[in-house]
């Protein structure tokens, strides 16, 4: 009996070890399984991350490649202006030239109306002198005023002539100004 009684609490004993041992395997098994919930959680929340970084990643190659590509056509832009400029410049230079040749032709016809309106006063106040009959001096006074007429004509011409090549000139340099600004603008934002 005693024996029976001895085996009976080893056997309890055994039984009351087994049993805490459950007890902290159960334990152990439930904080198991939350550390499982939460390295679930953490790595749904880091394949959230990774996706939202792809999209940021893909959003940004997006926009280099729109950068690259508005570089590329500001930079056809930017020679395509530069040549335009260097066009209108000489243009511009050609206005230039074609006015101050207007200019001197303008200049040598004022010299012309003015000679021959001083021949024409001289012409009329020496007529007693000269003894020419009054048929001559009226003769050459008519030639004298056609060819002032002329020439005042020829003068208006250039005067209208030069006002042309002035308004281009002043359009020409506009322009280029505008070029230039737009240039440097497109400099500053490219660099």
């Amino acid at each position: 009996r005693r024996k029976l009684a001895r085996e009976r609490d080893e056997l309890n004993s055994r039984l009351d070890d087994s049993l805490a041992i459950i007890a902290n395997l159960e334990k152990t098994k439930k904080k198991l399984h939350i550390e499982v919930e939460d390295l679930n959680l953490a790595l749904e929340n880091q394949r959230s991350d990774y996706a939202s970084h792809e999209r940021r990643v893909k959003k940004l190659e997006s926009a280099l490649t729109e950068a690259q590509s508005a570089k590329d056509r500001l930079g056809v832009e930017k020679e395509s202006t530069e040549r335009d400029a260097r066009e209108k410049e000489t243009k511009l230079l050609q206005f230039q030239r074609n006015f101050d040749e207007l200019q001197e032709k303008l200049d040598e016809t004022e010299k012309q109306r003015s000679n021959l309106a001083r021949e024409l006063d001289e012409l009329m106040s020496n007529t007693s002198t000269v003894g020419k009959t009054n048929m001559e001096l009226e003769h050459e006074k008519i030639k004298l005023q056609q060819e002032l007429n002329r020439l005042k004509e020829e003068f208006e011409q250039l005067e209208d002539d030069c006002t042309v090549v002035s308004t281009n000139y002043q359009r020409a340099e506009v322009r280029i100004n505008t070029l230039t600004n737009y240039q440097r603008a497109e400099v500053r934002i490219n660099t």
